[in-house]
């Protein structure tokens, strides 16, 4: 909740901010094969993904669906939950990226079995409100194809989802 100091305007524009803050939150809507062996994709979140909320029109499903792009300048809590298909062997991670750049956070599991695997990360993440997007990365290192798992459904347990909201503006 911002802050507000002596003489400080609570202006219309940052009431209606409080109120109803940003929120995207995208649940993949089919399997994506990540076909990079050793290497980092980013998921895209088009076709059938389900937009549970977009209350600021941050994602779009056609143009750039990888991408979440907040409109609204602050400090975002940046949630990336990611079902990796059973494959054994090697590294599994999850990375949150700003503007194509991996941030610090990630989530890694190595010497996994052949059975399905969640990963969670999270972190703050700031945005200017017109450029910056965010994004989330997956690495693997087995040598062959591994399924990000997507339902598109809110209720199954074993599905990716990506969600961002507003955290508290940059200014006080």
């Amino acid at each position: 909740m911002p802050t507000f100091l002596a003489g400080q305007k609570l202006t219309p524009a940052r009431l209606n901010l409080i109120a109803d803050k940003p929120v995207t939150r995208l649940i993949l809507g089919a399997n994506q094969v990540h076909n990079v062996p050793s290497g980092t994709v980013v998921v895209s979140f088009g076709g059938a993904t389900l937009e549970v909320f977009d209350t600021h029109n941050f994602h779009s499903n056609t143009v750039n669906p990888s991408r979440i792009t907040p409109s609204v300048p602050g400090v975002y809590l940046v949630t990336a939950n990611l079902w990796w298909g059973g494959v054994a062997g090697g590294d599994r991670r999850v990375l949150i990226a700003r503007n194509g750049t991996d941030l610090a956070a990630s989530s890694r599991i190595a010497n996994l079995s052949a059975i399905s695997i969640s990963q969670s990360v999270s972190r703050l993440v700031e945005c200017n409100g017109s450029l910056d997007y965010i994004e989330m990365r997956a690495y693997q290192s087995t040598t062959g194809n591994v399924d990000i798992l997507g339902t598109g459904s809110e209720t199954s347990t074993f599905t990716t989802t990506l969600e961002v909201s507003w955290y508290r503006s940059l200014t006080s």
